[in-house]
């Protein structure tokens, strides 16, 4: 028995059809795309029964119960792998905070992580040995970092000093991978 009623069930065969697309992208299988018109053609069809023939389902085309959860499992599981990594926000949102020589917290060592990766691309400060210590070292190379960026070189890490790093940061991931 059909799960979806192809004559009423406008957006879950919109849904559906989302998934096979996303799919198709994901895996590389032009066989699996289809537009997302929420019509149950035959383009839709032929890309379920794709899909079931792929995963060892009866490939009857149709979207019974079993074929649409096999449908959602694959797309969820394609979509933690290539979704973006959620984001973390370490630096305070309190205004006016900063970090600076002599704190000590692991803020800090976020920092010296941040920054020995951006080093990889801009090689002006020598790599920061990884502890919790806002050092004369790190000082020197937030610096460093601040006159190359062209912020004004305070060796501080206010917000701006940290959204410019975190943007270095991700550019400098993105390009040549975590070390």
């Amino acid at each position: 028995m059909a799960y979806i009623d192809v004559n009423n069930d406008k957006e879950r065969i919109r849904q559906m059809q989302d998934y096979l697309r996303r799919l198709s992208r994901w895996t590389d299988d032009s066989a699996l795309y289809v537009r997302g018109d929420g019509i149950y053609g035959e383009n839709t069809k032929n890309a379920v029964r794709h899909f079931q023939q792929s995963r060892g389902i009866l490939p009857t085309g149709e979207a019974d119960r079993n074929t649409w959860d096999a449908i959602y499992h694959a797309y969820t599981a394609y979509k933690e792998y290539f979704e973006n990594s959620k984001p973390i926000h370490p630096f305070p949102n309190t205004p006016g905070y900063h970090v600076e020589l002599g704190e000590r917290s692991s803020l800090v060592c976020i920092l010296k992580i941040m920054l020995n990766e951006i080093k990889l691309f801009y090689d002006c400060y020598a790599y920061l040995p990884l502890n919790y210590k806002y050092d004369q070292a790190m000082a020197g190379a937030v610096m460093e970092f601040q006159r190359v960026v062209g912020l004004e070189p305070t060796g501080i890490v206010d917000k701006y000093t940290w959204n410019r790093l975190a943007e270095e940061y991700d550019l400098a991931v993105k390009e040549g991978g975590a070390q």
